[in-house]
């Protein structure tokens, strides 16, 4: 794994979904997923 990760966010209306994504010469390679749901009160 090198030192260079990017952290992304995908905001909608129920979930907020997160990736992290390591930077190679080669282009992205995803090293994690995950995802907030919540319910309405």
């Amino acid at each position: 794994m090198s030192d260079d990760l990017l952290l992304t966010f995908n905001a909608g209306s129920s979930t907020v979904e997160v990736g992290v994504f390591e930077a190679t010469a080669a282009g992205g390679r995803r090293v994690a997923k995950g995802d907030f749901r919540w319910a309405s009160a």
